[in-house]
């Protein structure tokens, strides 16, 4: 039962649920709009409705995972790292798996209805995007990394929808683009650490070739920061000044130290774990938010 249930735990993948922090965007970027600074009341309430929605996604991201790691099981077994996962090493039974993912469909799908009608449908049409993802999607080229892309603006845009404010359109360009950055990153260093056995690890990955990747990390790290910067000079709801421009530096440093940590220490195979492990990556983020939500108070009106 105990191991089962750890087994559980682990098939969910807690260390990629930093992916659904994305809805998180919306809150800092409310500020003066939704709430005031030093008015803990309303920002509480906010982040308790932003919270349950985390939540919410992080179940149902749960649930996608596990069916992924069932289709996968004989593929993941020959993997290097994938083959200790329970599904792939055989210690979680394949039924339990099943009742369990339905499990996480169902509950958060009916406590989204208490959020958000609209926020019900964009976490169903993660699932379905997701299941045909680890159907058939993830072994069509350029097609695999566009589904992903999908997947973090919807993320957005329910971040967006609990809390009932709009979005500047550039911020989800910019979203988009910056998971096309990360999974081209991602698929270059499965390449790097899959040697001569790429077919067994993902498909995809024969198809895909190092010098295609690297000029893929180009173009859409390139594309990230300008659809940033046009959205810093160009979105309606922020400061009339421009001083959002103010933010850009960070957005740089944060692209370029992620180039360099997936070229020379090859490990943009788990971007999860850069973004937990990283320090220098962790405090440009945190600056990056910090100065975002002081230049949103003082100049927004």
């Amino acid at each position: 039962m105990t191991k089962n249930l750890a087994n559980l735990i682990i098939s969910i993948r807690p260390k990629q649920w930093t992916k659904n922090l994305i809805l998180y965007i919306a809150l800092p970027f409310s500020v003066s709009q939704l709430w005031a600074v030093g008015d803990l009341d309303q920002l509480t309430l906010l982040l308790i409705k932003i919270s349950a929605g985390f939540i919410v996604f992080c179940a149902i991201s749960g649930s996608v995972y596990i069916i992924n790691d069932i289709f996968d099981k004989t593929k993941d077994s020959n993997h290097l790292i994938k083959k200790d996962r329970p599904i792939a090493s055989g210690d979680l039974p394949i039924p339990l798996a099943i009742s369990f993912s339905f499990l996480l469909l169902v509950t958060p799908t009916i406590f989204a209805f208490f959020i958000s009608t609209t926020f019900t449908i964009i976490i169903l049409c993660y699932w379905i995007l997701m299941i045909l993802y680890s159907l058939h999607l993830k072994k069509l080229i350029f097609i695999d990394l566009l589904v992903i892309s999908i997947g973090f603006i919807l993320r957005a845009i329910a971040g967006a929808v609990i809390l009932q404010i709009p979005i500047s359109p550039w911020l989800y360009v910019c979203t988009g683009l910056g998971a096309l950055f990360i999974g081209s990153a991602k698929r270059r260093s499965e390449i790097s650490n899959s040697k001569n056995n790429s077919q067994i690890q993902r498909e995809t990955l024969k198809m895909y070739s190092a010098s295609t990747l690297d000029q893929l990390i180009s173009i859409f790290a390139t594309s990230t920061l300008m659809s940033y910067v046009l959205y810093s000079f160009l979105s309606t709801n922020l400061p009339s000044n421009h001083s959002m421009m103010l933010t850009i530096p960070f957005v740089i440093y944060g692209i370029l130290r992620y180039i360099n940590i997936v070229y020379s220490k090859n490990i943009g195979e788990f971007p999860e774990e850069i973004i937990l492990s990283d320090k220098p990556l962790i405090t440009t983020i945190v600056l990056w938010i910090f100065f975002s939500i002081s230049i949103l108070v003082i100049f927004r009106t």
